[in-house]
C-alpha cells in the first residue's frame, strides 16, 4: 500500500487502473529487455551459452569497453535491486508487529 500510495495520481484517472498500468509497463520492459538478452546471447554462443550470460565474457582477457560496461551497469542493477527488495518485507514486518500490539 505504501507504495501504492506515493504514486502520483492524476485526477482524470482512477488510482488502481494508474497502478496496474505502471506495473504492466515496468513488467513488459523486463520481459523485453530479458528476452532481447537471451536471444542475442544464445545465438552468439549456441549450446555454449552460459545461464549467466556474463559469464561468457572473461573481464581478464577482454578489455572490451562494453564488456567492462555491462559488469558495471549489473553491480548497479544489484544494488539499485535489494531495496526495491527489501522494503515489502520491511514493511509487511512492521504491520505485523504493530498489528499485535494494538
Amino acid at each position: 500500500p505504501r507504495i501504492y500510495n506515493e504514486l502520483e495520481h492524476n485526477s482524470n484517472s482512477n488510482s488502481l487502473s494508474y497502478m496496474k498500468k505502471v506495473t504492466r509497463v515496468a513488467v513488459g520492459v523486463c520481459f523485453i529487455i530479458y528476452l532481447f538478452m537471451g536471444t542475442f546471447a544464445y545465438l552468439n554462443y549456441g549450446k555454449d551459452t552460459d545461464y549467466d550470460v556474463l559469464n561468457n565474457f572473461c573481464i581478464q582477457d577482454t578489455h572490451d569497453g562494453l564488456v567492462i560496461a555491462a559488469f558495471l551497469l549489473l553491480s548497479l542493477k544489484v544494488c539499485v535491486a535489494y531495496p526495491l527488495n527489501v522494503f515489502p518485507c520491511c514493511d509487511a514486518t512492521h504491520h505485523i508487529v504493530h498489528r499485535r500490539e494494538k
